[in-house]
């Protein structure tokens, strides 16, 4: 339980930290961001959902849980898989959204923009790369475990 409720805050706290750097760069009126508006938008957009979906599915029904002992009836609900079709949709729109970060911040790079040359740039690519590879292993896995 406890380790579901850590790791729901570190989404929770990335995606918070992926809305401000796509905040930023829309404040900015940068150059390199003129072309890249509808990924940007996506980005931002999925990283709100992403906060509302993790607090919903998991940080509440966690909290109430831990304060009362008992599970949550939405939270029995939402586990027995009747809006599995929904997280499936999610997850993919999650991939998709992992290739937009790493491609917009390459591009970014690449372009030599000045006005995105910080840190957060370089922890969104590396981030996503990173989590772009878990995702490609456990869909390698997951097709041997069906295989076998």
């Amino acid at each position: 339980m406890y380790f579901k409720f850590i790791l729901s805050i570190i989404v929770i706290l990335f995606n918070l930290y992926v809305i401000r750097y796509m905040n930023m760069l829309r404040e900015k009126e940068c150059e390199c961001y003129e072309d890249k508006k509808i990924q940007v938008l996506y980005i931002f957009g999925y990283s709100i959902i992403t906060v509302a979906v993790v607090s919903i599915y998991y940080v509440i029904p966690l909290l109430i849980t831990f304060f009362t002992k008992k599970t949550p009836l939405i939270f029995t609900y939402l586990v027995q898989g009747k809006i599995y079709l929904l997280f499936e949709l999610y997850l993919l729109a999650g991939l998709i959204n992992l290739v937009l970060i790493y491609t917009l911040t390459k591009e970014i790079i690449e372009s030599k923009c000045n006005c995105s040359d910080t840190l957060e740039r370089k922890v969104l690519k590396y981030y996503s790369l990173t989590v772009l590879i878990i995702y490609v292993l456990s869909f390698i896995v997951s097709i041997d475990m069906s295989i076998s």
